[in-house]
């Protein structure tokens, strides 16, 4: 089976999703925080929070850095693979 680069792209951005959103969970979750304290603390919707988590969405430069203030962090560990 050949993998073309369309293939490969849509490969790498369902890791991207997976990881940003394992990171987020990671983090809110040494926080002791619930996702809806993190969706107020950030300003987005709570149900856009679960589904980051759960890599479903794309997201925002400015969604990410949200987030990252929210929690404390740099942007990049929340892109990072850990």
């Amino acid at each position: 089976m050949v993998t073309t680069s369309k293939q490969r792209y849509i490969s790498l951005r369902m890791i991207l999703r997976k990881v940003i959103g394992a990171n987020i969970k990671r983090l809110r979750k040494l926080k002791g925080w619930s996702q809806e304290k993190l969706s107020v603390r950030s300003r987005l919707s709570l149900n856009f929070v679960g589904s980051l988590e759960r890599g479903r969405v794309n997201v925002s430069a400015d969604s990410l850095e949200r987030i990252a203030k929210s929690l404390q962090v740099e942007v990049e560990e929340l892109v990072r693979k850990n």
